[in-house]
Protein backbone atom coordinates (compact mmCIF):
# COMPACT_ATOMS: atom_id res chain seq x y z
CA UNK A 1 0.00 0.00 0.00
CA UNK A 2 1.54 3.32 -1.14
CA UNK A 3 2.24 6.06 1.39
CA UNK A 4 -0.11 8.95 0.69
CA UNK A 5 1.01 12.46 -0.13
CA UNK A 6 -1.30 14.90 1.66
CA UNK A 7 -1.91 18.58 0.95
CA UNK A 8 -2.80 21.49 3.20
CA UNK A 9 -2.50 25.06 2.03
CA UNK A 10 0.62 25.14 -0.15
CA UNK A 11 2.29 22.31 1.78
CA UNK A 12 2.64 18.73 0.60
CA UNK A 13 3.60 16.16 3.20
CA UNK A 14 3.50 12.58 4.43
CA UNK A 15 2.50 11.30 7.84
CA UNK A 16 4.50 8.06 7.37
CA UNK A 17 7.79 7.09 5.77
CA UNK A 18 9.65 3.80 5.47
CA UNK A 19 9.32 0.43 3.78
CA UNK A 20 5.85 0.26 2.22
CA UNK A 21 6.12 -3.55 1.96
CA UNK A 22 6.77 -3.90 5.69
CA UNK A 23 4.30 -1.83 7.65
CA UNK A 24 6.12 -2.60 10.91
CA UNK A 25 9.09 -0.45 9.81
CA UNK A 26 6.97 2.58 8.95
CA UNK A 27 7.81 5.76 10.83
CA UNK A 28 4.64 7.76 11.57
CA UNK A 29 4.05 11.28 12.89
CA UNK A 30 0.81 12.71 14.29
CA UNK A 31 -1.35 14.86 12.04
CA UNK A 32 -4.84 16.16 12.85
CA UNK A 33 -6.70 17.45 9.77
CA UNK A 34 -9.40 18.93 12.05
CA UNK A 35 -6.85 21.53 13.20
CA UNK A 36 -6.50 23.03 9.71
CA UNK A 37 -8.52 26.11 10.74
CA UNK A 38 -6.11 26.58 13.66
CA UNK A 39 -3.19 26.58 11.22
CA UNK A 40 -5.02 28.79 8.69
CA UNK A 41 -5.45 31.48 11.35
CA UNK A 42 -1.78 31.18 12.37
CA UNK A 43 -0.73 31.74 8.74
CA UNK A 44 -3.10 34.72 8.50
CA UNK A 45 -1.71 36.24 11.69
CA UNK A 46 1.90 35.92 10.50
CA UNK A 47 0.99 37.52 7.19
CA UNK A 48 -0.62 40.38 9.10
CA UNK A 49 2.54 40.67 11.21
CA UNK A 50 4.60 40.93 8.01
CA UNK A 51 2.51 43.83 6.74
CA UNK A 52 2.85 45.69 10.05
CA UNK A 53 6.58 45.22 10.65
CA UNK A 54 7.88 44.75 7.08
CA UNK A 55 10.84 42.84 8.49
CA UNK A 56 12.09 39.27 8.19
CA UNK A 57 10.99 37.09 11.10
CA UNK A 58 12.33 33.94 12.77
CA UNK A 59 9.85 31.25 13.82
CA UNK A 60 10.12 28.44 16.36
CA UNK A 61 7.86 25.37 16.53
CA UNK A 62 9.07 23.17 19.41
CA UNK A 63 6.34 20.51 18.94
CA UNK A 64 6.32 20.12 15.16
CA UNK A 65 5.16 16.50 14.51
CA UNK A 66 4.89 16.17 10.68
CA UNK A 67 6.01 19.78 10.29
CA UNK A 68 2.96 20.83 8.28
CA UNK A 69 2.58 24.06 10.27
CA UNK A 70 6.24 25.01 9.85
CA UNK A 71 6.14 24.13 6.14
CA UNK A 72 3.06 26.31 5.62
CA UNK A 73 4.76 29.21 7.42
CA UNK A 74 7.80 28.89 5.15
CA UNK A 75 5.74 28.62 1.94
CA UNK A 76 2.84 30.98 2.65
CA UNK A 77 4.38 33.80 4.69
CA UNK A 78 6.81 35.86 2.62
CA UNK A 79 8.68 37.48 5.51
CA UNK A 80 9.55 34.22 7.31
CA UNK A 81 13.31 33.90 6.90
CA UNK A 82 13.94 30.87 9.11
CA UNK A 83 11.94 28.22 10.94
CA UNK A 84 13.36 25.92 13.60
CA UNK A 85 11.10 22.87 13.87
CA UNK A 86 11.58 20.34 16.66
CA UNK A 87 9.95 17.15 17.91
CA UNK A 88 10.99 14.82 20.74
CA UNK A 89 9.80 11.73 18.83
CA UNK A 90 12.54 10.12 16.74
CA UNK A 91 9.89 8.82 14.34
CA UNK A 92 8.33 12.28 13.96
CA UNK A 93 11.79 13.76 13.44
CA UNK A 94 12.45 11.40 10.52
CA UNK A 95 9.06 12.26 8.96
CA UNK A 96 9.71 15.96 9.54
CA UNK A 97 13.06 15.83 7.73
CA UNK A 98 11.55 14.12 4.68
CA UNK A 99 8.64 16.56 4.54
CA UNK A 100 11.04 19.50 4.61
CA UNK A 101 12.96 17.95 1.71
CA UNK A 102 9.74 17.13 -0.14
CA UNK A 103 8.86 20.85 -0.16
CA UNK A 104 12.38 22.00 -1.10
CA UNK A 105 12.85 23.89 2.18
CA UNK A 106 16.14 22.51 3.52
CA UNK A 107 17.63 26.01 3.61
CA UNK A 108 14.64 27.60 5.32
CA UNK A 109 13.48 24.99 7.88
CA UNK A 110 15.96 23.37 10.24
CA UNK A 111 14.77 20.13 11.97
CA UNK A 112 15.70 19.09 15.53
CA UNK A 113 15.06 16.11 17.79
CA UNK A 114 14.94 17.25 21.43
CA UNK A 115 12.47 17.46 24.29
CA UNK A 116 10.68 20.79 23.74
CA UNK A 117 11.62 22.55 27.00
CA UNK A 118 15.21 21.35 26.78
CA UNK A 119 15.42 22.63 23.20
CA UNK A 120 14.10 26.08 24.11
CA UNK A 121 16.48 26.38 27.06
CA UNK A 122 19.32 25.25 24.79
CA UNK A 123 18.44 28.10 22.42
CA UNK A 124 18.30 30.50 25.36
CA UNK A 125 21.79 29.41 26.34
CA UNK A 126 22.95 30.35 22.85
CA UNK A 127 21.12 33.68 23.16
CA UNK A 128 18.92 32.87 20.19
CA UNK A 129 15.51 34.55 20.22
CA UNK A 130 12.44 34.38 17.98
CA UNK A 131 9.76 36.69 16.65
CA UNK A 132 7.05 34.03 16.77
CA UNK A 133 6.72 30.78 18.72
CA UNK A 134 3.89 28.28 18.19
CA UNK A 135 3.06 25.94 21.10
CA UNK A 136 0.65 23.25 19.89
CA UNK A 137 0.90 20.15 22.09
CA UNK A 138 -1.39 17.21 22.67
CA UNK A 139 -3.09 18.19 25.95
CA UNK A 140 -2.00 21.08 28.16
CA UNK A 141 0.40 23.76 26.87
CA UNK A 142 1.13 25.17 30.30
CA UNK A 143 4.30 23.09 30.74
CA UNK A 144 5.95 25.02 27.89
CA UNK A 145 5.03 28.61 28.75
CA UNK A 146 8.03 29.42 30.95
CA UNK A 147 10.54 28.13 28.40
CA UNK A 148 8.87 29.90 25.48
CA UNK A 149 8.93 33.23 27.31
CA UNK A 150 12.70 32.82 27.73
CA UNK A 151 13.29 32.70 23.96
CA UNK A 152 10.73 35.17 22.63
CA UNK A 153 11.88 38.62 21.55
CA UNK A 154 10.40 41.66 23.23
CA UNK A 155 7.06 42.33 21.50
CA UNK A 156 7.31 38.91 19.85
CA UNK A 157 4.20 36.72 19.61
CA UNK A 158 3.57 33.37 21.28
CA UNK A 159 0.67 31.23 20.04
CA UNK A 160 -0.75 28.61 22.40
CA UNK A 161 -3.19 25.75 21.80
CA UNK A 162 -4.87 23.78 24.62
CA UNK A 163 -6.73 20.55 23.88
CA UNK A 164 -7.36 19.64 27.53
CA UNK A 165 -10.65 21.53 27.38
CA UNK A 166 -12.47 19.09 29.68
CA UNK A 167 -10.13 20.05 32.52
CA UNK A 168 -10.28 23.77 31.80
CA UNK A 169 -14.06 24.06 31.48
CA UNK A 170 -14.89 22.17 34.67
CA UNK A 171 -15.54 18.57 33.66
CA UNK A 172 -12.43 17.54 35.62
CA UNK A 173 -12.00 20.30 38.24
CA UNK A 174 -9.22 18.48 40.13
CA UNK A 175 -7.11 18.30 36.96
CA UNK A 176 -7.70 22.01 36.34
CA UNK A 177 -6.57 22.83 39.87
CA UNK A 178 -3.39 20.75 39.48
CA UNK A 179 -2.40 22.05 36.06
CA UNK A 180 -3.58 25.65 36.17
CA UNK A 181 -3.92 26.37 39.90
CA UNK A 182 -7.48 27.52 39.22
CA UNK A 183 -11.02 26.54 40.19
CA UNK A 184 -13.38 25.57 37.39
CA UNK A 185 -16.80 23.96 37.39
CA UNK A 186 -19.43 23.21 34.76
CA UNK A 187 -21.49 26.30 33.96
CA UNK A 188 -23.69 27.50 31.11
CA UNK A 189 -20.69 29.58 29.90
CA UNK A 190 -17.99 27.02 30.65
CA UNK A 191 -15.97 27.39 27.44
CA UNK A 192 -15.28 31.04 28.11
CA UNK A 193 -14.32 30.14 31.68
CA UNK A 194 -11.92 27.52 30.32
CA UNK A 195 -10.31 29.90 27.83
CA UNK A 196 -9.99 32.67 30.42
CA UNK A 197 -8.42 30.28 32.96
CA UNK A 198 -5.83 29.34 30.32
CA UNK A 199 -5.15 33.03 29.61
CA UNK A 200 -4.95 33.85 33.31
CA UNK A 201 -2.49 31.04 33.92
CA UNK A 202 -0.29 32.23 31.03
CA UNK A 203 -0.35 35.76 32.45
CA UNK A 204 0.65 34.54 35.92
CA UNK A 205 3.54 32.55 34.44
CA UNK A 206 4.67 35.61 32.48
CA UNK A 207 4.87 38.03 35.41
CA UNK A 208 7.22 35.63 37.21
CA UNK A 209 9.70 36.47 34.45
CA UNK A 210 9.15 40.25 34.84
CA UNK A 211 7.09 40.48 31.64
CA UNK A 212 3.51 41.51 31.08
CA UNK A 213 1.21 40.11 28.40
CA UNK A 214 -1.16 41.55 25.84
CA UNK A 215 -3.60 39.10 24.28
CA UNK A 216 -4.12 39.73 20.57
CA UNK A 217 -6.66 37.03 19.71
CA UNK A 218 -8.25 34.23 21.73
CA UNK A 219 -11.01 31.80 20.86
CA UNK A 220 -12.55 28.36 21.36
CA UNK A 221 -13.06 26.13 18.33
CA UNK A 222 -13.86 22.43 18.06
CA UNK A 223 -12.02 20.59 20.81
CA UNK A 224 -9.39 23.22 21.55
CA UNK A 225 -8.73 26.70 22.91
CA UNK A 226 -6.28 29.02 21.17
CA UNK A 227 -4.67 32.29 22.21
CA UNK A 228 -2.03 34.62 20.77
CA UNK A 229 -0.19 37.01 23.03
CA UNK A 230 2.73 39.40 22.91
CA UNK A 231 5.02 40.27 25.81
CA UNK A 232 6.14 43.61 27.22
CA UNK A 233 9.05 43.76 29.62
CA UNK A 234 9.10 45.88 32.77
CA UNK A 235 7.42 46.32 36.14
CA UNK A 236 4.72 48.65 34.81
CA UNK A 237 3.57 46.04 32.29
CA UNK A 238 3.58 43.38 35.00
CA UNK A 239 1.37 45.53 37.24
CA UNK A 240 -1.03 46.17 34.38
CA UNK A 241 -1.19 42.44 33.65
CA UNK A 242 -1.87 41.53 37.29
CA UNK A 243 -4.72 44.06 37.42
CA UNK A 244 -6.48 42.09 34.66
CA UNK A 245 -6.48 38.80 36.57
CA UNK A 246 -9.48 38.10 38.76
CA UNK A 247 -12.45 35.82 39.36
CA UNK A 248 -15.99 35.26 38.16
CA UNK A 249 -18.48 34.75 40.98
CA UNK A 250 -21.33 32.51 39.86
CA UNK A 251 -24.64 31.24 41.21
CA UNK A 252 -25.60 27.86 39.78
CA UNK A 253 -29.23 28.27 40.83
CA UNK A 254 -30.26 31.59 39.23
CA UNK A 255 -27.28 32.11 36.83
CA UNK A 256 -26.28 35.44 38.45
CA UNK A 257 -22.62 36.21 37.90
CA UNK A 258 -20.10 38.95 38.48
CA UNK A 259 -16.49 39.28 37.31
CA UNK A 260 -14.16 40.95 39.80
CA UNK A 261 -10.53 41.98 40.09
CA UNK A 262 -8.28 39.85 42.30
CA UNK A 263 -8.52 40.25 46.08
CA UNK A 264 -11.78 42.18 45.86
CA UNK A 265 -15.27 41.22 47.07
CA UNK A 266 -14.28 37.86 48.50
CA UNK A 267 -17.13 38.23 50.97
CA UNK A 268 -19.76 37.45 48.30
CA UNK A 269 -20.28 33.91 49.54
CA UNK A 270 -24.01 34.01 48.81
CA UNK A 271 -25.86 35.18 45.72
CA UNK A 272 -27.32 38.70 46.20
CA UNK A 273 -30.25 37.65 44.02
CA UNK A 274 -31.38 34.31 45.47
CA UNK A 275 -29.10 33.79 48.54
CA UNK A 276 -27.73 30.50 47.16
CA UNK A 277 -24.06 29.73 47.85
CA UNK A 278 -21.79 31.14 45.13
CA UNK A 279 -18.78 29.61 43.34
CA UNK A 280 -15.56 31.54 42.66
CA UNK A 281 -14.13 30.60 39.26
CA UNK A 282 -10.48 31.35 38.59
CA UNK A 283 -8.05 33.01 38.82
CA UNK A 284 -8.81 33.95 35.22
CA UNK A 285 -8.26 36.70 32.67
CA UNK A 286 -10.93 39.41 33.10
CA UNK A 287 -10.00 41.79 30.25
CA UNK A 288 -10.58 41.55 26.50
CA UNK A 289 -9.99 38.37 24.51
CA UNK A 290 -8.12 40.33 21.85
CA UNK A 291 -8.47 43.26 19.46
CA UNK A 292 -11.02 43.98 16.75
CA UNK A 293 -8.23 45.24 14.47
CA UNK A 294 -6.50 41.86 14.70
CA UNK A 295 -9.64 40.13 13.44
CA UNK A 296 -9.88 42.62 10.58
CA UNK A 297 -6.22 42.08 9.69
CA UNK A 298 -6.62 38.31 9.63
CA UNK A 299 -9.60 38.50 7.29
CA UNK A 300 -7.87 40.93 4.94
CA UNK A 301 -4.58 38.99 4.97
CA UNK A 302 -6.32 35.82 3.77
CA UNK A 303 -7.87 37.75 0.89
CA UNK A 304 -4.72 39.67 -0.08
CA UNK A 305 -2.34 36.71 0.16
CA UNK A 306 -4.74 34.36 -1.63
CA UNK A 307 -4.62 31.82 1.20
CA UNK A 308 -7.19 29.06 0.54
CA UNK A 309 -9.38 29.23 3.66
CA UNK A 310 -12.88 28.02 4.45
CA UNK A 311 -16.05 30.01 5.05
CA UNK A 312 -15.66 29.00 8.70
CA UNK A 313 -12.44 31.05 8.82
CA UNK A 314 -14.28 34.27 7.97
CA UNK A 315 -17.35 33.35 10.04
CA UNK A 316 -15.27 32.73 13.17
CA UNK A 317 -13.29 35.95 12.78
CA UNK A 318 -16.43 37.99 12.07
CA UNK A 319 -17.96 36.70 15.33
CA UNK A 320 -14.74 37.34 17.23
CA UNK A 321 -14.56 40.89 15.92
CA UNK A 322 -17.95 41.63 17.49
CA UNK A 323 -17.20 40.13 20.89
CA UNK A 324 -13.45 40.14 21.67
CA UNK A 325 -13.53 43.46 23.51
CA UNK A 326 -16.91 42.90 25.16
CA UNK A 327 -18.12 41.83 28.60
CA UNK A 328 -16.78 38.59 30.13
CA UNK A 329 -19.15 35.56 30.15
CA UNK A 330 -22.11 34.80 27.93
CA UNK A 331 -25.74 33.81 28.51
CA UNK A 332 -27.05 30.51 27.20
CA UNK A 333 -30.67 31.23 26.24
CA UNK A 334 -31.72 27.58 26.27
CA UNK A 335 -30.52 27.20 29.87
CA UNK A 336 -32.33 30.37 30.93
CA UNK A 337 -35.57 29.34 29.19
CA UNK A 338 -35.33 25.85 30.68
CA UNK A 339 -34.94 27.25 34.20
CA UNK A 340 -37.90 29.59 33.61
CA UNK A 341 -39.90 26.65 32.19
CA UNK A 342 -40.68 28.35 28.88
CA UNK A 343 -39.93 27.34 25.30
CA UNK A 344 -36.63 28.58 23.81
CA UNK A 345 -36.60 32.24 22.80
CA UNK A 346 -35.28 33.24 19.39
CA UNK A 347 -31.74 34.58 19.77
CA UNK A 348 -32.06 37.40 17.22
CA UNK A 349 -35.20 38.74 18.92
CA UNK A 350 -33.52 38.76 22.35
CA UNK A 351 -30.52 40.62 20.90
CA UNK A 352 -32.78 43.21 19.21
CA UNK A 353 -34.79 43.70 22.41
CA UNK A 354 -31.67 44.31 24.52
CA UNK A 355 -30.20 46.70 21.96
CA UNK A 356 -33.45 48.68 21.89
CA UNK A 357 -33.13 48.97 25.68
CA UNK A 358 -29.69 50.51 25.24
CA UNK A 359 -27.56 47.45 26.04
CA UNK A 360 -24.77 45.96 23.98
CA UNK A 361 -25.72 42.50 22.71
CA UNK A 362 -24.06 40.24 20.14
CA UNK A 363 -23.83 36.60 19.14
CA UNK A 364 -20.89 34.65 20.52
CA UNK A 365 -18.59 32.16 18.82
CA UNK A 366 -18.50 30.10 22.02
CA UNK A 367 -22.03 28.74 21.65
CA UNK A 368 -24.67 29.06 18.88
CA UNK A 369 -27.47 29.32 21.47
CA UNK A 370 -25.83 32.08 23.54
CA UNK A 371 -25.34 35.84 23.51
CA UNK A 372 -22.85 38.27 25.05
CA UNK A 373 -24.30 41.39 26.62
CA UNK A 374 -23.62 43.92 29.35
CA UNK A 375 -27.17 43.41 30.60
CA UNK A 376 -27.70 41.59 33.90
CA UNK A 377 -29.35 38.18 34.22
CA UNK A 378 -32.58 39.89 35.32
CA UNK A 379 -32.57 42.06 32.20
CA UNK A 380 -31.86 39.06 29.96
CA UNK A 381 -34.77 37.19 31.56
CA UNK A 382 -36.99 40.22 30.97
CA UNK A 383 -35.94 40.21 27.31
CA UNK A 384 -36.69 36.48 27.01
CA UNK A 385 -40.15 36.92 28.54
CA UNK A 386 -41.02 39.91 26.36
CA UNK A 387 -40.03 38.32 23.05
CA UNK A 388 -42.05 35.22 23.98
CA UNK A 389 -45.28 37.13 24.70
Amino acid sequence: MAIKILREGKAIFKTSIGDENNQINLKTAFYNPKMKLNRDIAVGLLNALCRWNKEQIKVLEPLAATGVRSIRFALEVACVSLVKANDVSKRAYEVLKQNIELNGLKEKILPYNYEANFFMLLLRGKKEYFDYIDIDPFGSPIYYIDSSIKVIKSKGIIAVTATDTAALCGVYPDVCLRRYDAVSTKTSFQHEVGLRILMGSIARHAVKHEVGVEFLLSYAEGNHYRTYFTIHRGKASCRETLEKIGYTIYCKKCFWRKTIKRNLEFNLKHCPRCSEKTVYLGPLWTASLGHEKMCESLMSSAQKEGVPVSKKYFSLLANLKREVEGTPTYYNLHSICSRLKISPAKKSLVIDYLRNKGFKAVETHFDPYSIKTNASIQEVEEAVFNVKT
